[in-house]
């Protein structure tokens, strides 16, 4: 009977040990998880940090969401008249933006002379959002630009992004107007 209860307590103590290692086996990778999200969250405050004192200083700062959930910062610069995203997380400290918007404001209207970057993240929907937004609040009539050669290589994406963003696409005929061959605008009412 003794050696019945003794190898039962023993057996015992050995399945509370192999608990125990699970137990810290697990806890041990959230530890893991734990730190990789600490330090994750200490390079985004750098990012933050460095954005708002160096690159972003005095513009109208946004923190958002793109449609494809990336957190980024929206700075709009109304001296410069421009736009830029940036993103937040997984990005170094002095990572370049991921979208610029420049334009123009001529009275009621509104020429976007370039849009650079953008990369499918929801970036370009977020920023010319942003500047619809910013247009109806300031009583801008139109908002136009044009499609340039360089960018033929994917004219169906930026046709169809347009149209998405609610602009109407003009194609030209002839090959009289530079190096554009559409012109993209949108009315607001008046």
């Amino acid at each position: 009977m003794y050696k019945f209860v003794k190898k039962t307590f023993l057996n015992s103590l050995l399945l509370k040990n192999e608990q125990c290692s699970h137990i810290n086996y697990a806890l041990n990778l959230e530890l893991q998880e734990m730190t990789g999200h600490f330090n994750q969250q200490v390079i985004t405050n750098q990012r933050l940090n460095y954005l708002l004192a160096e690159r972003c200083y005095g513009h109208q700062i946004y923190l958002k969401h793109t449609s494809k959930h990336e957190e980024v910062l929206i700075s709009m610069d109304f001296k410069v008249q421009q736009l830029e995203i940036f993103d937040l997380v997984n990005v170094p400290p002095h990572q370049a933006r991921a979208l610029l918007i420049w334009w123009q404001r001529d009275g009621d209207e509104i020429y976007i002379k370039d849009i650079q970057g953008g990369n499918n993240k929801g970036h370009g929907s977020l920023g010319l959002t942003m500047l619809i937004n910013w247009c109806l609040e300031n009583d801008i009539k139109r908002l136009y630009g044009f499609l340039v050669d360089q960018d033929r290589d994917h004219a169906d994406r930026l046709i169809h992004f347009y149209h998405k963003m609610g602009f109407q696409l003009t194609l030209f005929n002839d090959s009289t107007k530079r190096n554009e061959y559409a012109m993209i605008e949108r009315f607001f009412n008046p």
